[in-house]
């Protein structure tokens, strides 16, 4: 899987992978997220538009990952999620655990966002 890195305006990262996250691809957004708050990065914002697929270890990686960036006083936004991708976490009930926005910008906003401690 490719996976696009740009560093963005107040030190948010865009991490924006492309095609399926599934058993075969997770682990490299996983190790991309996990380098990214290694290296101190604290906002990230997931643009998954280009996402054509999820499966449950996909789902996975994002849950492991998310929690990892709230250890660390981080914040991990999911946006752009296409329809298929967004039912998916809607069935899980991830939707609900996930920060999501619906467009770039409005992610933007919520990773700029101090967490609750």
């Amino acid at each position: 899987m490719e996976i696009e890195i740009s560093e963005l305006a107040d030190g948010v990262v865009l991490v924006l992978p492309n095609d399926s996250i599934d058993t075969a691809t997770s682990g490299a957004l996983r190790d991309c997220l996990t380098a990214k708050l290694q290296q101190g990065s604290r906002r990230v914002v997931v643009d998954l538009s280009r996402v054509r697929y999820i499966d449950s270890s996909g789902l996975s990686s994002l849950v492991a990952s998310a929690n990892a960036f709230a250890a660390e006083n981080g914040r991990l936004v999911l946006c752009s999620a296409p329809a298929g991708v967004l039912r998916i976490l809607q069935l899980t009930k991830l939707d609900e655990y996930f920060q999501l926005a619906g467009d770039r910008g409005s992610a933007l906003e919520q990773a700029q966002v101090e967490p609750a401690r």
